[in-house]
């Protein structure tokens, strides 16, 4: 049986002693757990999810807006990030402890194409886990899905924090399925610094090269 759970905890600005909290060691070939790699927003909302699925930052309205989740550049920067901080999702296989995704056997990581819709996948053994999130006006979604005749549960405790988040829930699917299916080619349509993208580009199958470098770096 699996079980994923989402944790939401804050934790103040690291001072830099050897009694701070480290940030976790991350998966080899991957960055280290609470580093943004992706952004999902829609306007109004905006989270940055690290490599392993976490959300990392979470700001309303917009990008430049309040922050819901306390992670500093600094913190991150001198590794003293603990390991509750920002929504994590965790997986218990069989009844075993819960473990964050940066403790599973491999993670991967991709906008499902044309979309605004994030899937963090990861595999336990045999079992393996996706979480799905996507942003509409004020909301992040947010869906599991998992090997069949799994048991799926999420909570946010923080309160700043869910009453934002959607998890696994009516609301939750109708913001990812609509987002799925909106055929909105949001990225391929960004024109960086001017630069035109060519049609052949526009209609690719996934995001176009400059933004497949940076969604990289």
């Amino acid at each position: 049986m699996l079980v994923v759970a989402v944790a939401v905890g804050v934790a103040a600005v690291s001072g830099g002693s050897e009694a701070d909290p480290r940030t976790p060691a991350g998966l080899p070939g991957l960055p280290a757990p609470f580093l943004g790699t992706a952004v999902v927003g829609d306007g109004e909302l905006t989270a940055a999810i690290d490599a392993y699925g976490d959300v990392v930052d979470l700001r309303a309205p917009g990008p430049a807006g309040r922050g819901l989740i306390d992670n500093p550049a600094a913190r991150q920067e001198v590794g003293s990030v603990p390991a509750d901080t920002g929504i994590v999702p965790r997986a218990s296989v069989d009844g075993g402890p819960a473990r964050p995704l940066w403790r599973a056997d491999s993670v991967s990581q991709r906008y499902l194409s044309g979309t605004n819709v994030l899937r963090t996948a990861a595999r336990f053994g045999p079992v393996r886990v996706a979480i799905l999130y996507a942003a509409r006006g004020a909301t992040l979604a947010c869906l599991t899905r998992s090997t069949a005749g799994s048991r799926v549960s999420i909570r946010a405790e923080d309160p700043a924090v869910r009453s934002r988040l959607q998890c696994n829930d009516t609301a939750a699917r109708r913001i990812v399925r609509s987002a799925e299916t909106s055929g909105r080619r949001w990225l391929s349509r960004a024109r960086p610094l001017g630069r035109r993208l060519s049609v052949a580009r526009t209609r690719g199958p996934g995001a176009p090269g400059w933004a497949s470098r940076m969604y990289r770096r």
